[in-house]
């Protein structure tokens, strides 16, 4: 028994199983259909090429499905990595705030310094602001440019 004995119900069954397996693609199939007028026949039946364009959309959708998850997963790292950049300025913020308001009561201690006062004020006044080393003024603009940004 050869090949050309078989029915064509079964040759067309197992190029059905041929595609729906993808063990036969599109140019398997344009081969067989070359190979032999029996199987070009057989290859015109619309099932085969139904199959094959079945699978290869259900693949499509499954890489756009891959590529959303990984586009959600990037927006979540950067959401996160945002989230902890905005608490980190945030403290930051607040300790510049925090310096601000100290070098505030400092810059008010030595103007108070030029007006007469009792001693024990003038003392503490006076020990606020030989404490800050680098000069007041030049410090207080830097904080605000730094609050700016």
């Amino acid at each position: 028994m050869s090949a050309s004995d078989l029915p064509d119900e079964l040759w067309a069954r197992v190029l059905e199983l041929g595609a729906a397996s993808a063990a036969l693609g599109f140019r398997d199939l344009c081969c067989l259909a070359i190979a032999s007028r029996r199987l070009r026949r057989l290859s015109l039946h619309p099932a085969l090429w139904f199959e094959r364009h079945k699978l290869r959309m259900a693949e499509a959708r499954r890489r756009a499905v891959y590529e959303a998850e990984g586009r959600v997963v990037a927006c979540r790292r950067r959401l996160t990595e945002l989230e902890e950049s905005m608490c980190a300025e945030g403290d930051r913020i607040k300790a510049t705030a925090q310096e601000l308001d100290s070098l505030e009561r400092v810059r008010r201690a030595s103007v108070a310094l030029n007006v007469w006062q009792p001693q024990v004020v003038h003392g503490r006044q006076k020990q606020l602001v030989q404490q800050c080393t680098v000069p007041v003024d030049s410090r207080l603009s830097a904080l605000h440019m730094e609050l700016k940004v």
